[in-house]
């Protein structure tokens, strides 16, 4: 979920071209930071992050794509909805039920972060609204 949003943020943050890159690129540096923090507090240590770390960057990069393509794509969702599944839910089996409400809550706060003004974003001001539940088959 954590790269969901960073998605709908990244999006955003690119419409305003050079005003935001910075800001971006600290958004982006930042994350990554937290989830090498986060890596080192479960024991994983230099050698393990050298590995880890380009795969990581590489994955998200993969999913901003995926999930750009899902919400470009005129096919009833189902793009995107392919896209949740593979990258949200991944082992997990997801109900088309589940994975329409996701589709729709992305679309949704994409929709609202376009309607954003961009100082209010720089300034931290950001407000996402409730996901659905996640229900699931296996659950």
């Amino acid at each position: 979920m954590i790269l969901l949003h960073a998605f709908v943020v990244m999006r955003k943050l690119k419409t305003a071209g050079d005003k935001t890159a910075n800001f971006a690129q600290a958004v982006y540096d930042l994350m990554f930071a937290d989830m090498d923090q986060n890596l080192r507090e479960m024991g994983v240590g230099d050698m393990g992050l050298a590995k880890r770390v380009p795969k990581m960057a590489e994955a998200f990069y993969g999913r901003i794509e995926a999930y750009e393509a899902g919400l470009m794509a005129y096919d009833n969702d189902a793009t995107l909805k392919a896209a949740l599944d593979r990258n949200l839910y991944r082992k997990t089996i997801a109900s088309d039920e589940s994975l329409s409400a996701m589709a729709q809550y992305l679309r949704q706060e994409a929709k609202n972060l376009e309607g954003q003004d961009i100082d209010a974003l720089l300034s931290g001001n950001i407000t996402f609204g409730n996901p659905p539940s996640r229900k699931t088959d296996d659950a």
